[in-house]
């Protein structure tokens, strides 16, 4: 039975923006795990899947706030602005 990761992240802006709606899913090729991600307005959600997820839970934070850092830094080069993300769980 596969493990559920979930993670969720509040949006800031120093300029009053919100973030546009969009959803990703991605699978890491390396380990079959699947990462859900859905963004809009002031709140980030990602869910991931997998496999042992469990075994190491504080890696499972790293690669949130990890995975949260390369989807903010896609706003930032697709001209979005600059945002910070906070954890909430």
């Amino acid at each position: 039975m596969s493990d559920l990761v979930a993670s969720i992240f509040k949006l800031e802006n120093a300029r009053g923006f919100f973030v546009p709606e969009f959803s990703i899913n991605y699978f890491e090729t390396d380990t079959n795990n699947q990462w859900i991600i859905n963004c809009g307005g002031s709140r980030a959600y990602f869910v991931r899947i997998g496999e042992g997820l469990f075994n190491n839970f504080k890696d499972q934070c790293d690669d949130s706030h990890f995975m949260a850092k390369r989807v903010l830094i896609s706003l930032l080069i697709c001209g979005m602005g600059l945002f910070r993300a906070i954890c909430t769980h």
